[in-house]
């Protein structure tokens, strides 16, 4: 999928979360790119659905509205991410993102604060570069580093070092949601249910075991995290399970890891109708 057949780019993230852009400047990259339908979903986030209205029609882009939950895989003992799209009933999802929300904040602030131990910044710093996200992610802490002149880049060494920090903080177990709490709180929302990026956290076990348990309406293909032949893979899987290919640059700005610009990767027209059907459907 090249750049002239881009239709959807369904896998995009704000500074609601851990992404740099406004939603504004989003559309303004969605309409600059030629995107016809884009989808914001930030992580364990929800925003009203009527919010993004205006700037769909200044910018002649179309909304499907959607979130990526963060769960665990305690099988396998690793994460996966969930993409839900146009849920009806938001509620239970509220809760589920305010758990994870939680747990997030608190790992945050723990590494933060291990962060300013060796470090001349305050956390305040840090919050004041996260004042639009609900918490703090690791990119906010490195924007700050970077500001004050300790690192150039996001991602290096000194990324890496977080990572080390975060090691030195205690994980509860309890505090994560597991995955199959997250798929059927999706199911009962009257959401579209995608696996995302399932090569990421190497979640290609945990997704042929889901196949036949009815969880999933689809599979996020054409993603910046994975390549061709991973992609020929799930889409073949798609097809012989009537599941829809989805697709979507992950985007994240400034805070990304790799080079991935809004519409890099994409959704074509035919898994978007089939969206726009299956929510039709489940709606009535």
């Amino acid at each position: 999928m090249g750049v002239d057949d881009i239709k959807g780019d369904l896998h995009i993230h704000t500074y609601l979360s851990d992404g740099s852009c406004s939603i504004e400047r989003i559309f303004q990259l969605a309409q600059q790119t030629g995107l016809e339908y884009i989808s914001i979903t930030d992580h364990d986030h929800i925003e009203d659905a009527s919010r993004d209205h205006k700037l769909c029609e200044q910018y002649g882009v179309k909304m499907i509205h959607g979130v990526e939950l963060s769960a665990q895989d305690f099988k396998h003992h690793k994460k996966v991410h969930i993409l839900c799209y146009m849920p009806e009933f938001t509620e239970e999802l509220q809760e589920i993102c305010k758990r994870n929300t939680a747990r997030r904040g608190k790992d945050g602030k723990q590494m933060a604060e291990l962060v300013t131990k060796k470090y001349p910044i305050t956390v305040e710093d840090i919050q004041l570069v996260a004042k639009h996200s609900d918490c703090l992610f690791k990119q906010h802490i490195m924007q700050a580093l970077i500001e004050s002149g300790y690192a150039t880049k996001i991602f290096g060494g000194l990324y890496e070092k977080l990572c080390d920090f975060q090691s030195e903080n205690c994980e509860d177990s309890e505090e994560q949601v597991d995955v199959y709490e997250v798929l059927a709180a999706v199911k009962r929302s009257g959401g579209i249910t995608v696996l995302a990026h399932p090569y990421t956290y190497d979640s290609i076990d945990f997704l042929n075991e889901i196949l036949q348990e009815n969880y999933l309406d689809g599979i996020e293909v054409w993603s910046s995290k994975s390549n061709k032949e991973q992609e020929s893979y799930l889409l073949e899987i798609c097809k012989n399970h009537n599941l829809i290919p989805t697709g979507g640059s992950d985007f994240h700005g400034a805070y990304s890891s790799r080079v991935s610009p809004i519409g890099v990767k994409s959704t074509p027209e035919e898994s978007i109708i089939r969206m726009l059907n299956l929510k039709n459907k489940v709606g009535k």
